[in-house]
């Protein structure tokens, strides 16, 4: 058995520069070698610094956006009956429609320029918000925001997907959607100060909100295109070693599939990788310098590529990238159509429909339901009332996605999470003591914020070739958002002061959320073990069926039996 060092043309007679080292990695996805794992450390934080902050502003512009429309109320609107929740409404039908051509329109763009694109484009409609005179306005503008913010959420984790191994991501995850929870924060206070400018050069206090929120909004838009990396290909401030090292290690965490579609060696890994079907991989990553000149392997490679089954493309890096095969997956409606159809999308995405019923109610109805605990102070004592209960929202979406990183795992958090939300509205429908409510929606806010993270990280995890991938996520996230059809209904000035109804709705629907997410995670472990048995090796037949008739230029991915989902 050859092992051959990965190369973009595979030609006969490369040369490949050798580091001082092999480069193999632990069972964790880090390099064993103290210098290899040196420059690893060293290109994660930069990669961090470049990606993190900039998709945080970015999301800390979409929940402060949310903060501000529920906190306008729209007064001199003189809106009629329920035409406030249709106005929030209405933005969820647009919202929803994008978000699966989104992630196509990602992957022919490139994130630095697609999501700060959405958000420039959202800012502009938000500045528009601060002009509108009457419901008919008010509703194109919100479909108009649904389209501009639809692509954002889906966006952020496949974009991280193709910047960190898979279980790096949520990690990434829970910084941006820390902000979230920070916005919930901020996004009280700035409503609170801005409402104040009632009058100001004869405008309301909502309108200027709108009016100044759109502002930093493009503002933050153009601060993350400058900012955000395309691609560890493309990110300059790494230096050629550490973008070849960190582009080695998503090689490990995807077990090398690039290569092995070429019809190659794997490039891999260790005895305790997970992917090793009952027998140990012990070969490592080498960089020896050698002449690659076995034209059997390079007539394999050409076969290949006329069939289209791999593309190769030349990496940015510098000597050591020069040798790199990357796969150019080209779209197929066939990989739609599986993602379509797993069953992972529809179990985490009803899930997360029933989690996003308590989120986008919580978000926003808090002065609502705040108001009910407290009918007697002050809109501005109100408004500062929102912000504690999202401080320890902020440290647990943190702390429990280090531990699910490290752990490796999704659904047992994400079971140890919603428990927290659900105790708090039994709270809220149990007891009529203030101090108590206002207790419970802390624990509300720590339960669906820790949680949610960890939902959006299964479909990254769980399904492998960018199309089938990005269909996955943009479907969980299509039937999650359907939310906002109930959530905004459900908290009727009728139902004040205890909102009984609301309250027991989203209690269902977190049970619910519960049981679902249970039977994911029964579902990925049945299908492992049937991997781990053999039971599904006939998975390579059938797909090289597909490749040899002309069907298929996608990569195996997920297929492959080999594959293991994270529970």
């Amino acid at each position: 058995m050859t092992t051959v060092a990965t190369t973009d043309a595979v030609a006969p007679s490369r040369s490949i520069e050798a580091p001082s080292a092999p480069l193999a990695f632990d069972s964790r996805g880090v390099p064993i070698s103290e210098d290899h794992a040196r420059v690893w450390r060293r290109g994660v934080r930069q990669l961090d610094w470049r990606t993190v902050p900039p998709l945080t502003l970015l999301w800390l512009a979409n929940f402060i956006d949310e903060y501000c429309s529920r906190s306008a109320a729209f007064q001199d609107l003189h809106l009629k009956g329920n035409q406030f929740s249709i106005a929030l409404a209405i933005f969820y039908i647009s919202y929803i429609m994008v978000e699966l051509p989104s992630n196509f329109m990602l992957k022919r763009l490139s994130a630095k320029l697609w999501l700060p694109l959405l958000v420039f484009s959202w800012g502009i409609v938000t500045i528009g918000s601060s002009f509108v005179k009457n419901f008919a306005e008010l509703a194109v503008i919100r479909v108009l925001l649904g389209v501009c913010e639809g692509g954002l959420l889906p966006g952020i984790p496949l974009y991280l997907a193709t910047m960190y191994p898979r279980y790096m991501v949520q990690v990434r995850i829970a910084y941006f959607y820390a902000g979230a929870s920070l916005a919930g924060a901020f996004g009280g206070l700035l409503a609170s100060g801005l409402l104040q400018m009632d009058g100001l050069g004869g405008l309301a206090g909502w309108r200027w909100i709108f009016a100044i929120e759109g502002i930093a909004t493009c503002a933050i838009a153009v601060i993350a295109y400058l900012w955000l990396p395309a691609s560890v290909e493309a990110a300059k401030f790494l230096s050629t070693e550490e973008r070849e090292v960190m582009l080695s290690a998503i090689d490990w965490d995807t077990h090398s599939m690039r290569v092995r579609n070429s019809g190659l060696d794997p490039i891999v890994l260790d005895s305790n990788n997970g992917y090793s079907q009952g027998q140990e991989m012990t070969h490592q990553l080498t960089w020896e310098s050698k002449e690659i000149a076995d034209t059997t392997t390079a007539a394999a490679i050409k076969e290949k590529e006329a069939m289209g089954a791999v593309t190769p493309a030349v990496s940015r890096g510098g000597a050591g990238a020069a040798g790199r095969v990357l796969e150019q997956e080209q779209f197929e409606w066939r990989e739609v159509r599986r993602g379509l159809t797993e069953i992972q999308a529809w179990l985490s995405g009803i899930a997360y429909l029933c989690v996003c019923i308590c989120l986008y109610s919580y978000t926003l109805f808090l002065p609502t339901i705040l108001r009910g605990i407290y009918p007697d102070i002050s809109t501005t004592r109100l408004q500062l009332l929102t912000v504690p209960p999202f401080v320890p929202a902020t440290i647990g979406v943190v702390a429990v996605a280090y531990a699910a990183d490290r752990a490796k795992m999704r659904v047992p958090f994400i079971l140890g999470c919603l428990p927290f939300s659900i105790i708090g509205y039994i709270i809220l429908l149990a007891t009529s003591d203030p101090k108590t409510k206002y207790a419970a929606i802390f624990l509300i806010s720590l339960g669906v914020y820790s949680a949610v993270p960890c939902i959006l990280t299964i479909p990254i995890n769980n399904s492998a070739g960018y199309y089938k991938r990005a269909t996955v996520n943009a479907l969980q996230l299509m039937v999650a958002n359907c939310a906002g059809f109930v959530a905004t209904f459900i908290y009727d000035a009728k139902w004040a002061p205890d909102y009984t109804p609301g309250h027991s709705v989203v209690l269902g629907a977190l049970i619910l959320a519960w049981i679902l997410i249970a039977l994911n995670g029964l579902y990925c472990r049945w299908e492992n073990q049937k991997r781990a048995n053999g039971e599904r090796d006939s998975n390579w037949i059938r797909y090289q069926e597909l490749v040899d008739q002309g069907l298929t230029k996608a990569p195996i991915g997920d297929r492959n039996p080999a594959f293991r989902f994270t529970i």
